[in-house]
């Protein structure tokens, strides 16, 4: 379908590719991943012809389309959304432009049987084209994107941000390109759409290369991923969890490999210094010189960005109620959002807000953050309760005449300004980054930077509003280390399902001003909500008899297995959680009981007693705390193992 051939592209002193090839067959579905700033969205450039080549080609089958969703789009005119999204549909709208213009020639004058054969084949046309149906198409794929019937007639200039974008994907969704290239498609969809959108791209007929940081469209939608990296396109079949298995494995061979050829050059130098003047191993001495030219080196895989375990300092305690709501009604005008609502949020909890577009989770969220006032009722806030409020619009609230450096010291106490660089070197700011105006940054940026100040003295109460926009796996990966170990309470908006599992306990379902509670992080709810959905499927009893039938009994199993499968995740997640803390702190333990072993045998050491003394005493040190961490994560995975031999027991006697 499109072939990339020994393409080139500078900025300046800056390559960003040489020599590099890539292949794009037809039906793929593909994730393009690479280290931010490594070329990704400038490869799609170089398709579409948006971003000239210094040398090489793009060889493109004929008549394969191209459609290209960008991070960023332009504002939209005064024509309704629908209007705008049928836009799209080119070569329909020609044809139905020409029908018009033939029905206004016929009616003007007796028709010719040119005129009624050229109708008759613009007809036809049109109907292959799929023309009659084009509109409700066009509303089916608004709807799916969360616009209601009546806004898809509004005017497409009273839409701003997240919604600009979603019309811009309805076109591209619409249009049906051969090459659907997107990028970060999913920072302004909420959930419910995310899964609409993903069941789309599963049927959709072309080609998909898809950027984006979302571990499970990833693993659910491409079938493959493309590794963009200075060294050209690097290529694992899978989603993404293959990719990161099948990474290592080829990481860990071309470092053995290297290893291997080092060694094995290093044997024929020896030999070739050793006898390089002896005129009886002449011969060999040269015939190893031109081997070890002709060699094709393999070098050791470049190192990977530096793995920073950052931990927010925990906060002071609260009660054990955080918050607690009584009777809660909240109205815009006529609309009611909530009416009656009753919710207590404990010390320790860390909730997920989930639920269709527009079902009241922001503004929940906004009243437990104070941002909103209730229209009615009580919300009271705990013992203690210190609050914050993360959300993408509040970013503003950043100096923008500081530097980024200065914005996070702003924050600091003196005892955090020495971790004000690494939390920054964390969240993406290394470098020259540092000494950026606020001003200049981009969304993206300032949201990394607003979160990063957040880990200096954050307060027992977070609420987050998707607080992973903009940011990448690795950054994703380091927020869900750090909320995981967090000993204060969290409630969060995401549509990032992974990172729901990774650091929820509690999932709550916002619909229709009615919240109800699950265990567990994203895929415990999935399940206990399509199994309440069996339920109400099957009635209450199954077959409405009230009688005790086969498929009674296996309903009410189901019911029963999902129940003890919750329970157990809720007892075995805290488990696992300081499990992972603890292992993370072991191997920062033993890291520095190699460093006092290396001191302990230096020579130099031994020369200075007091220099000693301390060395022995750190070591000393390292070693107890390596003994205590131990012997929690033993008595850990005892309780671990427990746990998961409880719930074999309980599945046995329900079976």
């Amino acid at each position: 379908m499109l072939h990339l051939v020994d393409i080139e592209k500078s900025y300046g002193p800056r390559t960003l590719f040489s020599d590099v090839s890539w292949h794009i067959p037809p039906g793929a579905r593909i994730g393009l991943v690479g280290r931010n700033g490594v070329g990704k969205s400038t490869l799609f450039g170089v398709i579409t012809g948006e971003v000239a080549l210094d040398a090489g080609e793009v060889i493109r089958a004929k008549h394969v389309t191209v459609g290209h969703l960008a991070q960023e789009t332009d504002p939209l005119d005064d024509r309704s959304v629908i209007e705008v999204v049928l836009e799209a549909a080119d070569e329909i709208r020609r044809v139905e432009r020409e029908i018009i213009e033939v029905r206004e020639a016929i009616a003007k004058e007796p028709p010719q049987a040119p005129l009624l054969e050229r109708y008759e084949r613009l007809e036809a046309r049109f109907q292959a084209l799929g023309g009659y149906e084009i509109e409700s198409e066009a509303r089916r794929i608004l709807s799916g994107l969360g616009f209601e019937s009546t806004q898809q007639d509004e005017s497409a200039s009273t839409f701003s941000g997240g919604w600009i974008m979603r019309i811009a994907l309805a076109r591209l969704l619409l249009a049906k390109p051969d090459l659907l290239l997107l990028d970060e498609p999913t920072n302004h969809l909420d959930l419910e759409t995310l899964l609409w959108f993903e069941g789309f791209l599963q049927e959709y007929p072309g080609t998909i290369v898809l950027i984006s940081h979302d571990r499970a469209l990833l693993n659910r939608v491409v079938d493959r991923i493309a590794e963009v990296s200075p060294s050209g396109v690097a290529i694992y079949t899978g989603g993404y969890d293959d990719y990161l298995v099948e990474r290592q494995d080829r990481r860990e061979k071309q470092a053995a490999t290297a290893r291997n050829q080092a060694k094995h050059v290093s044997e024929q130098e020896r030999f070739i210094e050793r006898f390089r003047y002896k005129n009886t191993k002449a011969k060999a001495v040269q015939s190893r010189i031109k081997a070890l030219e002709k060699l094709e080196r393999v070098h050791a895989p470049e190192d990977e960005e530096g793995t920073i375990l950052l931990r927010f300092p925990q906060p002071p305690r609260s009660g054990k109620e955080v918050v607690v709501a009584r009777d809660v009604a909240k109205y815009y005008g006529d609309l009611r959002v909530y009416e009656d609502l009753d919710l207590t949020l404990y010390r320790g909890e860390r909730i997920a807000l989930v639920g269709p577009n527009g079902a009241g989770k922001s503004t929940l969220l906004k009243m437990l953050a104070g941002v909103l006032d209730p229209t009615n009722g009580e919300m009271r806030m705990g013992a203690n309760v210190e609050r914050a409020y993360f959300a993408q619009h509040q970013l503003e609230a950043l100096n923008g005449k500081n530097t980024v450096l200065a914005e996070i010291e702003s924050v600091a106490d003196v005892e955090n300004h020495p971790r004000c660089r690494s939390i920054l070197g964390a969240f993406r700011f290394s470098g020259e980054d540092v000494s950026k105006r606020v001003s200049v940054l981009s969304g993206g940026e300032k949201a990394r930077l607003a979160l990063a100040k957040m880990m200096l003295t954050p307060p027992n109460l977070l609420l987050l509003d998707e607080p992973t926009n903009h940011l990448d796996i690795p950054t994703r990966d380091l927020l869900e280390s750090a909320l995981a170990s967090y000993e204060g309470t969290v409630v969060l908006i995401s549509h990032d399902r992974h990172f729901i599992d990774a650091v929820s306990t509690t999932v709550i379902e916002v619909d229709a001003g009615r919240i109800e509670r699950f265990s567990g992080g994203y895929g415990d709810y999935v399940f206990a909500r399509d199994q309440r959905a069996s339920d109400v499927a099957s009635g209450e009893d199954g077959d409405g008899t009230g009688v005790s039938t086969p498929r009674n009994r296996d309903k009410e199993r189901k019911r029963r297995e999902a129940e003890l499968r919750n329970e157990h995740h809720r007892l075995v997640k805290p488990l696992k959680d300081e499990i992972a803390t603890i292992e993370r702190r072991i191997a920062e333990v033993e890291a520095g009981l190699v460093e006092t072993g290396k001191k302990m045998v230096d020579p130099a050491l031994f020369e200075d007693a007091e220099a000693m003394r301390a060395v022995y005493t750190e070591n000393a040190a390292l070693e107890e705390q390596q003994l205590e961490w131990m012997e929690r994560w033993e008595t850990l995975g005892t309780e671990l193992e427990a746990a998961d031999e409880a719930l074999r027991q309980n599945l046995e006697e329900i079976q």
